[in-house]
This record gives structure tokens, sequence and C-alpha cells, in this order.
């Protein structure tokens, strides 16, 4: 069978689930159980199946809200720290970062896909959840870029205090 496109794709899912309910069809009518019954418990399995789906994407939804209100909090507390950094995130394929940057007016944690720099907030739910554990490896980057910063700010302004006595 050849199938090509979404119209390919739908018939091809179609196909199969035909196949598995006339497979575990004849297998219940093997065992005994009348076409009636045989019928209910294949259109069962299909529907539980889907509920368990449901259930699997409500608790995915309420994982990633979490994730969401976690780095919206700790996206403020970056903006004001106002220092860019980046990190890889292993195990991303196609190679992400999570970093820091200013989007606009303000700082934001973003997601680096090769060229385009993107607001967490603005991912799909995936790299949402391949990213956000890499949040605390920005943080040491950025506390480490703040130190670094501090220490040169001490030394211009020093400097710059001796020049003026």
């Amino acid at each position: 069978m050849r199938y090509a496109g979404n119209d390919g794709k739908l018939r091809l899912i179609l196909w199969c689930l035909n196949e598995f309910v006339r497979c575990a069809g004849i297998h219940l009518l093997s065992q005994g159980v009348g076409l009636y019954r045989a019928i209910r418990r294949v259109v069962g399995l299909v529907f539980i199946e889907r509920a368990d789906m449901l259930e699997l994407v409500e608790k995915l939804n309420k994982l990633v809200d979490a994730a969401t209100k976690y780095v919206v909090e700790r996206e403020e507390v970056l903006a004001k720290a106002g220092v860019c950094a980046r990190v890889i995130v292993k195990g991303s394929n196609p190679a992400i970062k999570l970093g820091c940057e200013r989007v606009g007016d303000e700082f934001r944690i973003v997601v680096v896909r090769s060229c385009d720099v993107v607001p967490w907030s603005d991912c799909s739910r995936e790299e949402k959840l391949i990213s956000v554990e890499w949040l605390f490896q920005l943080e040491r980057e950025i506390d480490t870029k703040l130190f670094i910063l501090l220490e040169k700010a001490e030394r211009i302004v020093g400097r710059i205090a001796q020049e003026l006595v």
C-alpha cells in the first residue's frame, strides 16, 4: 500500500485501526464470545485507550502549567540582573540552548534554535519540558557573570576614584 501526505496518513491510521478491530474481533470470536460481545469488547478497548490518553494529557498540562509558573517567577528575578547568558540543552534534537537575553525592552528566558531566539513562554510543550531542567545551570551561569561584572565594576570605579583624587 502507498500512503502520501496527510490524506495518506489518515488512511493508514484508519487501515491500522480497522485491522486492530478485525484481529481483536476474530480473536474474541475464536474464544467462543458472541459477535455482539466481541464488538462491544473491541470498541471498549478503543474507548479505554482514548480515556487513558485524555487523562495523560490532563496530567501533562498540569505539569507544564507548574513549570511555566516556575519559569515566570525565575524570569522576573533574572530580568533584574540584566545579564545575557546561554547554556546548551543536552539531549535536545535538534540542538537548542536555554538563555536569558533581551527580547524587545526586557530580559526574558529564551530558547535558541540555531539562529532563532524565541521566548520560553512561546515554545512548544516539548521544548519547554526539555529545556526547563537546565534553568538551574542557566542561573549558575548568570551568577558567574554577575560576579565577574561586579569585580570589573569595582576595579573601574576604584580607578576612577583614584584619578579624581
